[in-house]
């Protein structure tokens, strides 16, 4: 019996065994194995009819295969002669690997890839072998995490970044180095610039970009160092008093607060600093609670035998948290024969918000300078300056010290500008009575307000176009605002294909965008569209527009129609008939399910299978080569996040 052996069973264009990229392991296994049985029961003849020559080697096949980490491939070892005609050989094939390091071997030539590096496998029946070269690759680097994913802290601060990378496989690389880079050395440092983990320290206020890259694959952290912490009084400003050999009047507190940014604490205070010329001595100033803020400062002052007069004093007041600069606090003491009444603040300021509405009440603190009550307070009638008037209202909460001045500002008909008035609170006991609270109201003028201040679109193209969106343009000042009047200035590329429409010339108004273009190439367009008005500052609104590739109207007939010798799918490897894995042909099913399931990583063609072997890696598809149009279609559709429709 003869039996002519081929190198078919191994070739990827004749359909004994499939292309190894695209067609599952076990099968190409199962057909190898199939294969080097049959040839070991037969008996090669020479070709007068005798006894064929002795077996110079066994053929191993494939042969020099290349294999990633945790793959494995079945070698077929064949008794040949010097003629590579098949032979019989008597007794047990066995199978050796020169570096089990890098890849096993079993007794049936089933060959796993341990780590990277090459080794030879070799078969042999008693004195007849063969060898081949396997070389194992270290998988790529597919996608690197770092966690956590952002880091907010403040000055002087530290936080911990660690990076984990993976396969394409999701399998963890735990050998791969990372490197590390910061944006900006002056807002964050880093404690190293490789390894898994680094220490980044915030050094001041801003934004940074923590960057952690594994073999060119780059995962970015956005770093914000808050700003400093920041003391603030509440009042601003303290004030005690008494009379002449009075008693010491009740401690004042002082609310120190945060008016920055992260935390403040260690709140102190220094040596107090009395006004040149006056007494001193007079005046305690101590945190007698809390050290964090919100924390109160309580002051007491001292009568002593002070004379009458006014007296003031410094307080500074410290902190140890990171960039917390010192503030000193003011601090009067007044000593009269008489009572006096106190405001705080003494002027009050309103502005109206925009539209329609009034702005929110305020609170004015109306206490006696000396510390003692004061009994029957009112509120006197509002002196307006100009001839419009009736826009305020002034409440006290109580009849005595202390007491508080509720102020609200009406708007009303009034123009847009600037109003003032004087409220007058009064009592008979106190020396100074009325004591007057300034206020001031601001209509501001008309003004376009844009929500949102932005607008994307996304169509597919040649397809159809997105749905209209629409953006609210209102007033956000007072007054008319009339005469809206929209343009639109376009970015690089393409022009007209947005049409904005406004319901009307008048605020409030509706603007409708619609993109009205899809023939445009594929890819993304930007605009402006301004909003303008007679004597009001023009309004902007960006706009994005992009135009990609879907699979349903751009990809899935390019794959079904293709046929060979130039394609991969109706006709060839990837048909119904042929069934080979993953099958492309119109008419087979869900084809984009297919190839979503492991064939496409959408936003990386690079990453993709189907583009590789399109772009001739390892081999090409279609076999009869590479057809850049189809490959670089596929690459675009993957790129635009392979969309389905």
């Amino acid at each position: 019996m003869r039996l002519r052996i081929t190198d078919r069973a191994a070739h990827p264009r004749r359909g004994i065994i499939p292309p190894p990229l695209l067609t599952p392991r076990p099968v190409r296994l199962a057909l190898a194995t199939a294969v080097g049985i049959a040839a070991l029961a037969v008996t090669a003849c020479g070709g007068d009819g005798g006894s064929g020559p002795v077996a110079a080697t066994i053929s191993l096949s494939p042969t020099e295969p290349t294999l990633n980490v945790g793959e494995t491939i079945t070698l077929v070892g064949t008794p040949v002669d010097a003629n590579q005609r098949v032979v019989t050989v008597a007794g047990q094939m066995t199978w050796t690997s020169s570096a089990p390091a890098v890849a096993t071997v079993d007794n049936t030539g089933k060959v796993t890839a341990v780590s990277a590096g090459t080794s030879d496998v070799r078969a042999a029946i008693g004195s007849v072998s063969g060898s081949t070269r396997v070389t194992v690759l270290r998988p790529p680097v597919a996608r690197v995490d770092v966690a956590p994913t952002s880091v907010a802290f403040g000055r002087s601060q530290t936080r911990q970044l660690t990076a984990s990378v993976f396969a394409a496989n999701n399998s963890a690389l735990t050998d791969r180095t990372v490197t590390w880079a910061t944006s900006n050395a002056a807002v964050a440092t880093l404690s190293a610039t490789t390894g898994t983990s680094v220490t980044v320290t915030a050094v001041a206020p801003g934004d940074a970009t923590v960057s952690a890259t594994s073999e060119g694959v780059k995962r970015d952290v956005a770093v914000t160092v808050q700003p400093d912490p920041a003391i603030a009084f509440t009042p601003a400003a303290a004030s005690l008093g008494t009379t002449a050999g009075g008693p010491n009047p009740a401690a004042a507190i002082v609310t120190v607060s945060n008016s920055g940014g992260g935390t403040l604490g260690g709140l102190a205070t220094g040596a107090i600093t009395y006004t040149a010329g006056q007494p001193a001595g007079w005046l305690t100033a101590a945190f007698e609670g809390a050290t964090a803020a919100p924390a109160p400062l309580t002051l007491r002052a001292v009568t002593g035998s002070l004379p009458l007069g006014a007296y003031t004093a410094s307080v500074p007041v410290t902190s140890t948290s990171p960039g917390a600069s010192p503030r000193s606090l003011s601090v009067t003491f007044s000593i009269g024969a008489a009572i006096t009444l106190g405001a705080n603040p003494t002027t009050v300021s309103f502005t109206a918000p925009g539209g329609t509405g009034n702005p929110g009440s305020q609170t004015v603190n109306v206490v006696s300078v000396n510390g003692s009550v004061i009994p029957g307070l009112t509120v006197g009638a509002i002196e307006y300056s100009g001839a419009a008037n009736g826009w305020l209202t002034a409440s006290l909460s109580g009849t005595s010290t202390p007491a508080a001045l509720t102020l609200q500002a009406s708007v009303g008909s009034l123009a847009t500008g600037s109003y003032t008035a004087n409220v007058p609170i009064a009592a008979s006991s106190a020396t100074n009575s009325p004591l007057k609270v300034g206020v001031t109201l601001v209509v501001p003028p008309p003004s376009i307000a844009a929500s949102p201040g932005s607008r994307s679109f996304v169509a597919t193209q040649g397809i159809g176009t997105a749905a209209a969106q629409t953006v609210a343009v209102t007033n956000g000042g007072r007054g008319a605002l009339t005469g809206l009047q929209t343009s639109i200035a376009y970015g690089a590329g393409a022009t007209n294909w947005l049409n904005a429409q406004l319901s009307s010339t008048t605020a409030p108004a509706t603007l409708t965008l619609t993109p009205v273009a899809n023939a445009i190439a594929r890819g993304g367009y930007s605009a402006t569209v301004t909003v303008t008005a007679p004597g009001v500052a023009p309004q902007t609104i960006a706009i994005s527009y992009q135009l990609v590739y879907t699979f349903d109207s751009h990809i899935a007939g390019a794959l079904a129609n293709t046929v060979l010798p130039a394609g991969c799918s109706n006709s060839s490897c990837h048909s119904v008939a042929t069934n080979q894995a993953p099958v492309m042909a119109s008419g087979s099913g869900d084809v984009y399910a297919r190839l979503m399931a492991g064939y496409v990583t959408a936003g990386n063609p690079g990453a993709s299978k189907l583009y590789q072997r399109l772009n001739g890696s390892p081999s090409p598809m279609p076999p009869a080569g590479v057809i850049p149009a189809l490959r670089d279609a596929v690459a675009a559709w993957i790129t635009d996040g392979a969309r389905r429709n």
